[in-house]
């Protein structure tokens, strides 16, 4: 770093700190979400905030991890996470790919379209009547299909494509390459970071749906994860933690339903967590190069 540009010692002290309170900030809500959800019933009532956690119960996870439902919202949510997901990316890196070459007709136009699509929708009725015409209701697919890119990952990643370099493609060319092999054999291996990053907010996206769920789903056994913690959170829905409450190993154990709803967040965000560290390193150039090159 240039001299001229590094901060003085007191301004670097400063910034570390506002850091690290910045990061204390984040992950406390998180820790004290995780140690309510491992209080015994008799501490857990008494409505005390613990740093440390007096005792260890884990009767919270052990009853979700057993039910039957809460087995089977995993189950659903998986599927539409990894279905969802290599749907995305298929069409966005598809039609990233199109947007990106500056031969095609009718580029502008496209790029039009997808623009608007990022100020308008149809709305949430007309998506509703789409879904039941299409005889998609209370099945998976009404959770898959109707998203297929959104606009501001797609522009990214047209964006990042558009920075290769033209002369690989004109050399492919020459060697008979057609646009798909130029697609797959060239641009998505140079196209990693942005794509990872893409990936990653796909995924995280449909990891948290449950909006659609509610709209399309009647069964409760296609019920996804997220949902079911919306009945724990929002409707506090006992019916479906006493039903959880019921498969717990040890069922003479009493269950404090604060408790249970915690468990239940800590269950429901720590798979999509351990993306993270995978993808990390992606993020900074997926990002900035998506942004600014087009």
């Amino acid at each position: 770093m240039n001299k001229a540009l590094r901060p003085s010692k007191p301004a670097y002290f400063i910034i570390l700190l506002l850091l690290v309170l910045g990061c204390v900030i984040m992950i406390y809500p998180f820790y004290n979400c995780f140690v309510t959800s491992v209080l015994p019933y008799e501490y857990a009532t008494t409505f005390g905030l613990y740093l440390v956690p007096p005792a260890l119960d884990f009767i919270n996870y052990t009853a979700l991890l057993t039910s039957p439902v809460i087995l089977s919202g995993f189950r659903v949510t998986f599927i539409i996470t990894l279905l969802g997901t290599l749907y995305n990316m298929a069409l966005t890196i598809t039609m990233g790919y199109a947007l990106s070459r500056k031969g095609y007709k009718g580029r502008n136009f496209f790029i039009m379209v997808v623009l608007v699509t990022m100020f308008f929708s149809g709305g949430m009725i007309p998506g509703y009547i789409l879904v039941r015409n299409l005889g998609l209701m209370d099945t998976l697919l009404s959770m898959i299909l109707p998203v297929g890119i959104a606009p501001f990952w797609l522009i990214l990643t047209k964006n990042y494509m558009s920075s290769i370099p033209d002369s690989l493609e004109e050399s492919a060319r020459i060697d008979g390459a057609n646009d798909l092999t130029i697609m797959v054999k060239i641009i998505v291996p140079l196209s990693l970071p942005i794509i990872a990053t893409v990936t990653l907010f796909y995924g995280v996206a449909r990891w948290n749906e449950w909006f659609s769920g509610m709209l399309y789903i009647r069964t409760p056994g296609n019920r996804p994860l997220q949902l079911l913690l919306r009945d724990m959170l929002v409707r506090m829905d006992t019916a479906l933690m006493d039903q959880a409450a019921a498969h717990a190993i040890q069922g003479h154990q009493r269950i404090y339903s604060q408790s249970m709803r915690t468990a239940m967040v800590m269950i429901t965000s720590i798979p999509i967590l351990c993306l993270y560290p995978f993808l990390q390193k992606y993020f900074v150039q997926g990002i900035m190069i998506g942004s600014i090159k087009g």
